[in-house]
């Protein structure tokens, strides 16, 4: 009798649309589910208010993917009939929020110095990173900004260079240089890109290790 019980609890389920979340991976449940009412991810995406790569994403790599939001898994979860067990919501991974940090050293080796008319420029190397967390430049030790140091304004993920895009204030304020001077650093910094390319670089959460984007 028992086991006839668990069978028609099993069938009941199956009926509702749930599955038993240790049945399938969370990922491969919502694809099933979908499938089975017959949606594609861009329906299910505007159902849900979320875009269709935010699905696809989820239903690709699962939680890994840090696709969804708590608030918006449970509402997929939700639509599609699926029982998500509170484990499995928190066992995802956090998303940390990033912004690009700068060096406002003027001397340090990674600066880009050049002439601007009357004027010496510096361009810093941007550096990706938690937001959260205080940054230290990895060629000086400087603890980097993530602002323009006139306006507040954050550094631009589209416009970067040695001025701020809203005020057009230097970013890193430095001396004026002679031409021989600045043939001088720009040897240094030839040397220190050869050895670590001066591309973007992004700081890891775990390690706390640089690696080139």
């Amino acid at each position: 009798m028992a086991k006839q019980g668990q069978s028609a609890r099993a069938s009941g389920d199956e009926a509702a649309g749930v599955a038993p979340s240790s049945a399938l991976p969370l990922a491969e449940l919502f694809r099933q589910k979908r499938r089975e009412a017959g949606l594609s991810q861009q329906e299910l995406a505007e159902r849900c208010g979320v875009k269709q790569s935010a699905i696809s994403g989820f239903e690709r790599h699962g939680s890994a993917a840090q696709a969804l939001s708590v608030e918006k898994l449970r509402q997929v979860a939700d639509l599609l009939g699926i029982v998500v067990d509170e484990a499995q919501v928190k066992a995802r991974p956090h998303a940390a929020r990033l912004a690009l940090f700068y060096c406002p050293d003027p001397d340090c080796p990674s600066t880009h110095v050049y002439p601007l008319g009357a004027q010496t420029a510096y361009r810093p190397r941007f550096v990706r990173a938690e937001a959260e967390v205080p940054f230290h430049c990895p060629d000086c030790g400087e603890i980097c900004e993530k602002r323009c140091p006139e306006c507040g304004t954050p550094i631009s993920e589209r416009l970067r260079g040695a001025f701020c895009s809203d005020c057009g204030k230097p970013l890193v304020a430095g001396d004026r240089l002679t031409a021989a001077a600045i043939a001088e650093r720009e040897v240094c910094r030839a040397a220190l890109t050869a050895a670590i390319p001066a591309v973007e670089f992004r700081h890891g959460r775990e390690g706390g290790g640089a690696g080139g984007d």
